[in-house]
C-alpha cells in the first residue's frame, strides 16, 4: 500500500522549523497480523528526505482493549 500527497492536503501546520502533517490510510484491507509502516518526506526546496519507520499490528476487533 503506498500513500502519495502530492497537492499538499495533508499538511496541517508549519513554521520555520517544524511540519505536521496528518494523514488517514485505510486499514481495512490489512489481515489481522504484525506490520512495519516506513514513511517518507521529501523536502523538495532544500533538496532533502527523511524516512521514518515502525512497527503496528492490526486486530480482530473483538480484541480491541478500552483505552488502547
Amino acid at each position: 500500500m503506498a500513500a502519495t500527497d502530492e497537492s499538499g492536503e495533508s499538511t496541517q501546520f508549519f513554521s520555520g522549523q517544524r511540519v505536521v502533517l496528518l494523514k488517514k490510510l485505510s486499514l481495512a484491507e490489512l489481515e489481522p497480523g504484525k506490520y512495519w509502516i516506513q514513511v517518507e518526506v521529501v523536502d523538495r526546496m532544500n533538496d532533502r528526505r527523511v524516512e521514518v519507520s515502525d512497527d503496528f499490528s492490526v486486530v480482530e476487533e473483538d480484541q480491541v482493549v478500552a483505552g488502547s
